[in-house]
């Protein structure tokens, strides 16, 4: 949910916490955000972007449970 995606990215908001982003957690945000500008140049896919944050979502929801 929006919440705990806010919940969860606050977290980093001042600045990530040591060893905790991993390179792949990096490359799943690199990718999330180029795949949401280029979905989002064109308001006809939006619901390309709601698949964008499938691998976001898993990554913030493995994150809140330990993993």
């Amino acid at each position: 949910t929006l919440h705990d995606c806010e919940a969860t990215l606050s977290q980093f908001q001042d600045k990530p916490p040591n060893g905790r982003v991993t390179p792949d957690t990096k490359n799943c945000i690199d990718k999330f955000r180029r795949d949401v500008e280029s979905s989002m140049a064109n308001d006809l896919h939006t619901n390309d972007v709601l698949k964008d944050l499938w691998d976001p979502l898993k990554a913030m929801n493995a994150l809140n449970s330990g993993k």
